[in-house]
């Protein structure tokens, strides 16, 4: 199974989130050309704008991934809008809700034809990003739905959505 990953933050920013605080935070050797040279300073800032671009992009695709599923299971503990997922997703690590472990309790309980349900909008949410890891996992999954032998269980969702953490 193609594991999901989404970029590592290299950077971590404060509570309270300034370029001052931003720049006060990194070790000696990273402040100093970030406080003299206006040029350095600039492409840090782009780069760290396009670490948060592609973060946010691939969040953005796990939970297309991951709403089908947690819209379907009794209740919608993490709500039946994707905005309700991806506020929780934006607030905190999805797997530390509890919320979460009803999901996963209530996919441990279906059949294999209610897992099949959400599999076409979960493969196109794959298919629609520009990682090759995440368009991998879903040609496996669009694999696995096909051939009628292939178990497709709780594992497999469980191993897409929470690798991606």
């Amino acid at each position: 199974m193609a594991q999901l990953h989404l970029p590592a933050a290299d950077h971590q920013l404060p509570p309270s989130a300034s370029p001052e605080n931003y720049v006060d935070s990194l070790p000696p050797k990273e402040k100093v050309p970030l406080l003299i040279d206006d040029e350095h300073f600039k492409q840090r800032v782009v780069s760290l704008l396009s670490d948060l671009d592609s973060y946010y992009t691939s969040l953005c695709c796990v939970l297309r991934l991951l709403h089908p599923i947690a819209a379907a299971a009794p209740e919608a503990p993490l709500g039946r809008q994707l905005w309700s997922l991806l506020s929780l997703g934006l607030n905190g690590v999805l797997s530390d809700y509890e919320e979460f472990e009803q999901v996963m309790q209530h996919l441990n309980s279906v059949s294999r034809e209610e897992l099949l349900t959400p599999l076409p909008s979960a493969i196109c949410a794959l298919s629609d990003t520009q990682d090759k890891h995440m368009v991998a996992a879903g040609d496996q999954l669009q694999v696995s739905a096909a051939v009628p032998s292939a178990t497709l269980r709780t594992s497999t969702w469980w191993q897409l959505v929470i690798s991606c953490r």
